[in-house]
């Protein structure tokens, strides 16, 4: 009677493995046939937006996506800007093909005076990744031309982003998603940690919060052989073994760091969102001009309705 109870555990365990393999494969092959994977991205090519023309029309694609679906309101500049926006240390990634930006999504790196975009639905959880002193950052600004939306164009632009985050040792990565889109962003690594609630104050826009633990990134593909055929292995090669972003990363953030120390470029940028100024709290302003500096603040400001601060 053991003996045949052990052999019946054995055949049990076996078949979970091979049922755990035949998922695993199905998922893979899954990923192959989305034309997510793959680098076709209809001719785009994917970069940091490192000039003010090119986030201009970033969030130029960021405002008409987003008023389009509903999530915001139109704004006078038909720019989607915050003061997130207005952090050097806030790198947005695009996909171009000519002349055009056919795709967005930025990477906010957590800060004590203006925290992250997500801090409005779920301060809670957020708080509990920020434990311990870890830097977390969120991915935001995702908007894809619809003509681009079944390429690789999300997807890789998703691999710049990783390569950002571990430039700066970003150690918790996390985004809002729509329900509808938890499974996508489940396959790029990411987990749900909060349930579904409205990001927005003003519009019905239903989210849920979705964490990727960089710290462990290592233990879960250290030992995995790039060259199996495995959603693990895969996974490597697309994030790490073969991720074209990580080289010219350094270089791109250099770029961005020197537009950014431009002081009436950046003004100038900025004074073409009034309602960025015109709309924000006092504690909002005072952590924009510690970023943009006194000059470029005061440039950026001239014309609005914003109330002066005191010194």
């Amino acid at each position: 009677m053991v003996a045949a109870c052990k052999s019946t555990a054995r055949k049990e365990r076996r078949e979970r493995r091979r049922e755990g393999r035949s998922d695993e494969q199905r998922r893979l092959a899954l990923l192959r046939r989305s034309g997510l994977f793959g680098g076709d991205t209809k001719g785009a090519l994917i970069a940091r937006a490192v000039t003010f023309r090119k986030l201009g029309m970033a969030y130029g694609l960021v405002h008409d996506v987003f008023v389009e679906e509903g999530y915001i309101h139109s704004q006078p500049s038909g720019m989607r800007v915050r003061p997130f926006e207005t952090d050097r240390q806030t790198a947005t990634f695009i996909a171009e093909h000519g002349d055009q930006v056919v795709g967005v999504q930025s990477l906010v790196v957590d800060s004590e005076d203006l925290g992250l975009p997500s801090d409005l639905a779920f301060s809670d959880e957020i708080n509990t990744l920020r434990e311990g002193g870890k830097i977390v950052c969120e991915a935001t600004n995702e908007a894809v031309d619809a003509a681009f939306r079944r390429s690789a164009v999300p997807t890789e632009m998703m691999r710049a982003l990783y390569a950002y985050a571990v430039q700066i040792g970003c150690n918790e990565l996390i985004t809002t998603v729509s329900p509808g889109h938890k499974a996508f962003y489940e396959y790029m690594g990411f987990e749900q940690i909060g349930d579904v609630r409205s990001y927005s104050e003003e519009i019905a826009d239903p989210v849920v919060l979705m964490a990727w633990h960089l710290d462990q990134v290592e233990a879960l593909y250290g030992a995995v052989d790039p060259s199996e055929d495995t959603l693990a292995a895969f996974m490597k090669r697309f994030y790490i073994t073969e991720n074209p972003y990580l080289a010219p990363m350094r270089s791109w953030s250099q770029l961005a760091e020197a537009t950014f120390a431009d002081a009436e470029e950046v003004g100038l940028f900025f004074r073409a969102v009034p309602e960025l100024f015109d709309t924000a709290s006092s504690d909002s302003l005072r952590a924009m001009q510690s970023r943009l500096g006194s000059v470029a603040f005061a440039l950026a400001m001239a014309g609005t309705e914003a109330p002066a601060l005191s010194a």
